[in-house]
């Protein structure tokens, strides 16, 4: 089920427009009240590289830099990692936060094919 709330009209769009294209792998997404906009998004593992894509590629969107990955590691628990990617858009002055889980024995495909600082 997929839970969206916007606090910024103009971001709502935006999220709508996930939840259409993404919307049978979109966990969770919502747009940050503060001043610079944040879009933080929580996905299937699976659909991690089109979204990427998606959020890069699209000149509604146009995050243009990856600038951290990270892995959060949550010993003991069934979906033990959570890696997520940091974005930026200069010319939207917009952040978006790609989350995801995986167990701990899958796999999952990288980012390097739209983003070379991910390699």
């Amino acid at each position: 089920m997929v839970s969206v709330s916007t606090t910024i009209k103009k971001s709502g769009s935006l999220v709508k427009f996930l939840v259409y294209v993404f919307g049978f792998a979109l966990q969770r997404a919502f747009c940050s009240p503060y001043k610079y906009i944040g879009l933080s998004v929580w996905v299937n593992k699976q659909v991690v590289g089109p979204l990427v894509y998606v959020l890069r590629d699209f000149s509604f969107f146009n995050f243009g830099f990856l600038i951290d990955f990270s892995i959060q590691d949550y010993i003991g628990k069934k979906y033990r990692f959570m890696p997520f990617y940091s974005l930026l858009s200069l010319s939207n002055g917009a952040r978006a936060t790609v989350f995801t889980q995986i167990k701990n024995i899958e796999s999952m495909l990288t980012v390097t094919m739209f983003y070379e600082s991910a390699g």
